[in-house]
């Protein structure tokens, strides 16, 4: 994704706040699909998770089974140059940021549940369609903004891999975000249990 640059300059640079304290995901563990446009009201309200939950319209929540090993890798940046005749006395040009591949895994999943993730894949081939919402270890909900998914594309389930004696049956599962997915994301505190739902 491009970067749009801002012309003409303000007067002065921008302000960068103090940072008083720090925030992490933490451990995911469960991802929600919603389809993108149908944001919650209020995030953290349980009625409205419910409401949600049984939907049978474009409000609908659906959460997925336990995941293990969900990975944001780190991307570098799309450039020009640097050192060639290319660019402005060889200097590196950022053009643009790349798409960042989220993976992680579920255990033992039974064949039926992976038939069911898959039909996701035709979801996610429509722009813009669909979205997910992360849940951390401590039952926080990640959300894009206040209120709504973070948007997807690629879903993408793959078959069982098993390594035979002593190991368990794995199924990967990954998801693309656009560059910048993350620059909005809020930590909610839930006070019901998330991992019931």
């Amino acid at each position: 994704m491009s970067i749009k640059t801002i012309c003409p300059l303000p007067t002065a640079i921008g302000d960068i706040s103090a940072q008083d304290c720090q925030e992490h995901f933490g451990q995911i563990v469960r991802y929600f699909f919603q389809r993108t446009g149908s944001p919650f009201t209020d995030i953290t309200d349980e009625t409205e998770w419910d409401a949600a939950l049984a939907a049978a319209d474009a409000t609908k929540i659906q959460g997925s089974p336990f995941l293990e090993g969900m990975t944001f890798p780190d991307a570098d940046p799309i450039t020009e140059g640097p050192d060639d005749n290319g660019t402005l006395f060889g200097q590196t040009v950022v053009l643009g940021g790349p798409t960042v591949v989220a993976k992680g895994f579920h255990r033992g999943l039974p064949a039926s549940i992976c038939q069911e993730l898959q039909a996701y894949a035709s979801e996610s081939a429509v722009y813009n369609n669909l979205g997910v919402y992360l849940v951390n270890e401590f039952g926080q909900v990640i959300s894009n903004g206040a209120d709504s998914p973070f948007p997807i594309s690629s879903f993408y389930i793959g078959d069982v891999t098993s390594e035979g004696y002593n190991t368990h049956n794995k199924t990967f599962v990954q998801w693309s975000f656009r560059y910048g997915w993350s620059k909005d994301f809020v930590l909610n505190d839930l006070t019901w249990d998330i991992f019931t739902k």
